[in-house]
């Protein structure tokens, strides 16, 4: 899967990844966005036994908000709720 993100205006992107998958993902990753241009992707590495809540915890200064943004991003179709 390739996922095309300057069109929605994202330049930069935090990938999280258990530690058991990340070598396996920063590979991939490197593989399919090597060169993208003006995209930076970072992978932050969380313990296996780390939730959701608390990886976010452990990034949250990393975490950047873009206020000038004023129209909300769309949401993918295979992303909602059915």
């Amino acid at each position: 899967m390739f996922l095309s993100f300057p069109p929605l205006g994202l330049l930069d992107v935090i990938v999280v990844s258990l530690s058991s998958g990340s070598k396996k993902l920063g590979h991939y990753l490197d593989r399919v966005y090597e060169g993208s241009g003006s995209l930076h992707i970072t992978l932050e590495v969380v313990d296996d036994n780390t939730g959701t809540a608390d990886a976010l915890a452990l990034i949250k200064d990393k975490i950047k908000v873009n206020r000038k943004r004023r129209t909300p991003l769309p949401v993918p179709q295979a992303s909602r709720g059915r």
